[in-house]
């Protein structure tokens, strides 16, 4: 009786721990709308501390805000969940497998009551499939360290795949809260790489310059093609029209001084890509977030597997 018992809590730890990774992930300061800013932030301080300092300084800052921001909320829910698998593998010869999956299935359902979250609901369907599949193919190996390794950075890499997609099928289901969001961000990020506005408005004095100085000497060509007694019938004309001209590029700078630029339409004229970046960024969000994820993940699998081989030796 004692043995049962024990077999039914053993199968239902690593179902609680998938769901408090999930839990803590979807409640944890990193939310979609963080993500996005903080995506483009990283530019933004990094650019900002490398105009200010030198670039050892700005790589400093950039991975001080990244962790403290993204990677340490990622490497707890990983390890959390890590642990899910680990508990299978320690307890696999008392597990009941339909305990397991019900247990998960139970999880899964709580987790969409409770977040009602794509996000959860996505990462915690994914533990599921990952823990069945582990249930059916699991066999024991005593190199320790090498077979969990090998387990948990798998499951880690393939909840990524679902971790991107869940990221991306949130923001285009919620595009429209998102929209305002994504624009800000860019437009900060892009504020950082484009001239400020002192060179904006000179940059358009040249552009009137430019043009003025075009139509000057394309009359003046004309103009010196002419006839010798044409020139003096058309010379008031000629003189009337170079002063327009003239009038013309000082009345146009004298707005430019004038004006207060609206900078999202004057990042659009110089950077007309801007609509296209802005309607990239869901995909980028995914892509993002799956990367990260990957990339921890043999850091994470590595450490808990080291930490369980460890402890299975004493």
């Amino acid at each position: 009786m004692k043995k049962y018992r024990k077999g039914k809590l053993v199968s239902i730890i690593p179902s609680i721990l998938f769901f408090i990774a999930t839990l803590f992930l979807i409640l944890s300061p990193l939310t979609l709308k963080k993500a996005i800013e903080t995506q483009n932030e990283i530019f933004v301080i990094f650019i900002d501390e490398l105009k200010k300092n030198n670039l050892q300084s700005a790589l400093f800052s950039t991975f001080n805000y990244i962790f403290f921001n993204v990677l340490w909320i990622l490497i707890v829910f990983m390890l959390i969940a890590s642990l899910g698998f680990v508990s299978y593998i320690h307890y696999h010869d008392k597990v009941d497998d339909k305990i397991l999956l019900v247990s998960n299935i139970f999880f899964l359902s709580l987790i969409l009551l409770l977040t009602n979250s794509i996000v959860g609901g996505i990462v915690m369907f994914s533990f599921l499939l990952e823990i069945v599949c582990l249930s059916k193919t699991y066999e024991p190996n005593k190199k320790v360290f090498g077979k969990t390794f090998s387990i948990i950075s798998s499951k880690l890499n393939f909840m990524s795949i679902f971790l991107g997609v869940a990221l991306l099928i949130t923001i285009l289901s919620n595009l429209g809260s998102f929209e305002q969001t994504v624009a800000q961000s860019n437009l900060r990020l892009i504020s950082n790489l484009v001239p400020n506005m002192t060179q904006i408005k000179e940059i358009q004095k040249l552009q009137i310059d430019a043009m003025a100085e075009g139509f000057e000497m394309s009359l003046k060509e004309r103009y010196d093609l002419m006839p010798q007694q044409t020139k003096e019938q058309c010379s008031l004309l000629y003189e009337t029209m170079i002063e327009g001209i003239e009038s013309y590029r000082n009345r146009s700078k004298e707005r430019i001084e004038q004006q207060e630029i609206n900078i999202q339409d004057t990042l659009s004229q110089f950077v007309p890509f801007l609509s296209v970046i802005n309607k990239s960024m869901p995909l980028l969000v995914a892509l993002t977030g799956y990367a990260i994820v990957s990339f921890l993940a043999p850091f994470i699998a590595a450490f808990v597997a080291l930490i369980y081989s460890l402890v299975k030796r004493r």
